[in-house]
């Protein structure tokens, strides 16, 4: 991969838009990366990372920081760069667009291919970036971006900032993470371990002993190191309490048969008892029944005496006679409410005629002020007519000098166009005086320096164009300063363009000229049609009749009102005249209504008077009364002597029914005494009590035995499928643990190596091999890097410790022994070689390469042999630039891109490719 063109605009420092060239630094070799410190250096390998994955390497910095402050919102932030891989050219964009309603930064990208075609979408575009190049950011960081610092920190770090360090380089956190979740697997697991013991233990509490066998000392021995022992006992007491169950269910289910027979033998003796008793209480009712027979046929009597049934008859009589009258008694009502309704009609007649009688007289008031109204408006539409043709006459003058007002202001615009354009004349006039003058000297000019214009283009022994000599001993000097022919014809066309331009204004102004004379004739027959002779006056004259027409409006609003009024008043009257003359008609109607109501009511009473000499009561009402009562008593007296004659056959039945019943219980007791009997039956409701109470007893002793079966049967089921899960995770603790401890370095006996520091060490050595072959030629040989092989009896991370092997002396020392310049190659070679290993390993051609800051601190020598290094690297078609303030490098790298602050109001950097 290699850069060829980087465009940047509002990104980082870089305010405006930003282009560097890359071809120009060649294919390969090394070029420089100056200038002011915080300017903007390293911003264009982020710029080039940027338009690659959209971030930038390492997590440094946020995307948002990337947008330049020296911008406002208006200008777009974008990056365009233009690669080449595997011999193809890709050009890649990558936009911030600011949101300012959101407050926020989005991201656009599109990817244009070799081909033309194009991808779009921010992470589609890094997607293919990543196919394209075979790497990621974080690698593509690595292999371009050769970070000697972190590498430099290594050399003199401690321990545990050494394993950070490799962290950091090699990516190892996952493996960190790991061996944490290992240890939180373990501890896990080991909680499960003693929360399902816990729960075994609690179960186990539960089992209960019998006779056979006491399982109380489990409690306090553990059944898990003597799990056959416990699984014997445990049996031993089930198989007991099994044996004793099946006995208890033998004797409870003889005695429940026992107690069943027996009660049904008390249970048939107890319905005999009820039969005794039954049969005592009838014969107690017999004598009771007898006298309440005789009581009721003594009272049948004494009604049969008093002749009850005829006294009833008369009765019936008088209610039938009464009866027939009802008919009448309707007739009487009916003729009252017709006598009512008359009444009450002859009223509302009466209330009627008063209501219309006043209403005609309103009527007839209002009608004789609306004529007068009438006749005080006739003159109101001729009025307005004569108003109206006034107004319209000085709303035509007012129209008129309105016309002349704008004519005015038309001839001022004129003028004030007339002195512009006379004096665009003036100027261009000036213009193309001087223009004519300059090209009449320069041509003048021109043409006298002819002879030096040839001699300058003669050669001696070519012919003279003019006399045809080959030998110009004495050649004519061109003046210094004189023109040539292109720039006498550019002067000629720049006179010929400002005579054109004057001409045009002076046409401009004839035009302005005829326009404004036009004008004035207008106005002035304006004037004169309108009959104003003085101008001045003119705005006078439209104050005053403005505010004629405008009174004159304002009467013509007041006329327009009376004349509605008007309108609206012969509308009425003539609505009231018919409305009058309705009523006078209804008034007539309802008077000759009335006269006919007072006649009905008259007929109505002598009715009445005829029906009520007939009648016994006053009205229907009454006499319905008077049917209802004697209805009643009619009923009352026959209820009585019917109540009278059933209750002798009820007193009669009753009694031969206790007869019967008697006679009934008697047929089906046994013979014998009665009180034997019951003798009997207390003796086997007393043998039944003892059974039951037995059966009982046996019932509990069932049940206690058949819970505690139960109960040691669950629990110990359920304390072997503990024990069982218990193995499981007993198992997979020992595992967990085993990882774990593998992990972190826990293991007795073994060396003090994490995972973590494990994978560190198999990535350090492979770094160290290519480092090495880098280190030793920057060191001419004399030193290479090598891992540290003393274990300091298996001392925490000391496996990770890098010493240097000096081949001069043939020693072995720390690192951190290097002087200052030593360390920084040192520190080069492991940059160098962790760009190499990842490229290897990716699999991809890096063309391009970057090196941060760090040669300062190297002596002239080794300056040279980090530069000659770099060199080397770079001639195998490889562009190396260093990013650097060194002025030593600034000598000896003629390729540079110099970066400056603007120290101007705007701020922000610039930047520019330099070969010197």
């Amino acid at each position: 991969m290699r850069p060829l063109r980087l465009e940047m605009c509002a990104f980082g420092p870089y305010a405006k838009p930003t282009v560097l060239d890359f071809s120009l630094l060649g294919d390969s070799g090394l070029y420089l990366i100056t200038g002011d410190t915080g300017a903007g250096k390293t911003t264009i390998f982020d710029a080039i990372t940027y338009a690659l994955y959209g971030r930038t390497s390492g997590d440094n910095r946020n995307v948002k920081t990337l947008r330049s402050q020296y911008v406002d919102n208006s200008v777009k932030t974008y990056v365009k760069l233009d690669f080449s891989y595997g011999g193809k050219t890709y050009h890649v964009l990558r936009k911030l667009r600011y949101q300012k309603e959101k407050d926020l930064l989005t991201q656009d990208a599109e990817l244009t291919m070799p081909d033309g075609s194009i991808t779009a979408k921010s992470t589609q575009v890094t997607k293919k970036i990543e196919e394209i190049l075979k790497i990621d950011c974080d690698q593509f960081a690595q292999i371009v971006m050769i970070a000697q610092g972190s590498f430099r920190q290594l050399l003199t770090a401690d321990t545990k900032q050494r394993v950070k360090l490799f962290q950091d380089l090699f990516h190892t956190g996952n493996y960190q993470k790991l061996m944490l979740k290992l240890e939180d697997e373990r501890r896990t697991a080991a909680d499960k371990v003693n929360t399902e013991m816990t729960a075994l233990q609690s179960a186990i509490a539960f089992l209960q002993g019998n006779d056979a066998c006491d399982l109380s000392h489990w409690n306090s021995d553990n059944p898990f190191l003597q799990q056959e022992q416990f699984s014997a006992e445990v049996h031993k007491a089930i198989d007991f309490d099994k044996a004793e169950k099946e006995k208890l269910e033998k004797q409870v289910q003889e005695r429940t048969d026992a107690n069943a027979i027996l009660s049904r033998t008390i249970g048939q003796k107890e319905e005999t008892a009820g039969r005794y008793a039954k049969l005592h209480a009838v014969e107690k009712k017999i004598p009771a029944a007898e006298e309440a027979l005789r009581t009721k046929q003594n009272i049948l009597h004494a009604k049969q005496e008093a002749q009850e049934d005829e006294a009833i008859a008369t009765l019936q009589v008088q209610l039938a006679r009464e009866k027939e009258q009802l008919p009448k008694y309707d007739m009487l009502e009916q003729a009252g409410m017709e006598l009512k309704n008359s009444k009450k009609k002859l009223a509302d007649l009466q209330k009627q005629i008063g209501l219309n009688q006043k209403r005609l007289e309103t009527a007839e008031s209002t009608l004789a002020k609306d004529h007068q109204k009438q006749q005080a408006c006739k003159d109101v539409p001729a009025k307005k007519i004569q108003m109206e043709s006034e107004l319209q006459i000085k709303q035509n003058r007012l129209s008129q000098l309105h016309a002349i007002v704008l004519l005015e202001q038309a001839i001022h615009k004129t003028q004030i166009d007339k002195a512009r354009v006379k004096q665009l004349v003036e100027t261009t006039l000036c213009a193309y005086e001087n223009a004519n003058h300059v090209y009449m000297e320069n041509r003048s000019v021109f043409f006298r320096e002819q002879a030096g214009l040839l001699a300058s283009g003669l050669q001696e022994g070519e012919p003279c164009p003019v006399c045809g000599s080959v030998h110009h001993p004495s050649l004519a000097h061109l003046a210094k300063g004189a023109p040539d022919q292109k720039t006498v014809e550019e002067l000629e066309r720049k006179s010929l363009q400002a005579k054109k331009d004057s001409d045009a204004a002076h046409q401009k102004l004839s035009g302005v000229m005829a326009k404004l004379q036009e004008q004035q004739k207008n106005l002035g027959n304006a004037l004169a049609q309108a009959g104003v002779s003085d101008p001045a006056a003119l705005n006078d004259a439209i104050a005053k009749i403005s505010r004629e027409i405008t009174s004159d409006q304002q009467n013509i609003d007041v006329l327009l009102k009376q004349e509605k009024e008007l309108h609206q008043i012969e509308t009425e009257i003539d609505a009231l005249s018919k409305e009058t003359d309705m009523m006078r008609t209804q008034l007539q109607e309802v008077t000759l209504q009335e006269s006919k109501q007072q006649g009905e009511i008259l007929q109505a009473k002598q009715k009445i008077e005829i029906l009520q000499k007939d009648l016994a009561y006053a009205d229907a009402a009454s006499a319905r009364r008077a049917i209802k009562a004697l209805t009643q008593q009619v009923a009352e007296r026959q209820k009585i002597w019917q109540q009278v004659q059933q209750d002798v056959i009820n007193a009669q039945q009753i009694l031969r029914d206790l007869e019967m019943e008697k006679k009934t219980y008697e047929a089906s007791l046994p013979d014998g005494d009665e009180a034997g009997f019951r003798r009997n039956l207390a003796k086997d409701q007393a043998s039944l009590v003892h059974s039951q109470d037995t059966l009982s007893a046996l019932q509990r002793s069932l049940s206690v035995i058949s819970h505690r079966l139960k109960n040691n049967e669950d629990t110990f089921t359920k304390v072997n499928t503990g024990m069982k899960k218990l193995a499981r995770l007993q198992k997979h603790y020992d595992l967990v643990r085993s990882l774990a401890d593998t992990a972190d370095s826990h293991l007795s006996g073994k060396e003090k190596l994490t995972l973590e520091e494990y994978v560190q060490m198999h990535y350090f050595d492979e770094i160290l091999y290519y480092a090495n072959r880098r280190y030793r030629q920057m060191s001419s040989g004399q030193y290479e890097l090598v891992r540290h092989q003393d274990h300091l009896g298996r001392q925490s991370h000391a496996a990770l410790a890098l010493d240097v092997i000096d081949h001069y002396n043939d020693t072995v020392r720390p690192v951190d022994s290097l002087s200052g310049g030593e360390s920084f190659l040192a520190s080069m070679s492991l940059a160098l070689g962790l760009s190499d290993a990842t490229q290897d390993h990716a699999h991809v051609q890096m063309d391009a390469m970057f090196i941060d800051e760090g040669f300062g601190s190297l002596d002239e020598e080794s300056l040279a042999q980090a530069v000659d290094t770099l060199s080397s690297i770079s001639e195998a078609d490889r562009l190396i630039g260093i990013i650097s303030h060194v002025s030593q490098l600034e000598e000896r790298i003629s390729r540079k891109i110099v970066v400056k602050k603007n120290l101007q109001e705007d701020g922000g950097s610039t930047a520019k490719i330099v070969i010197d």
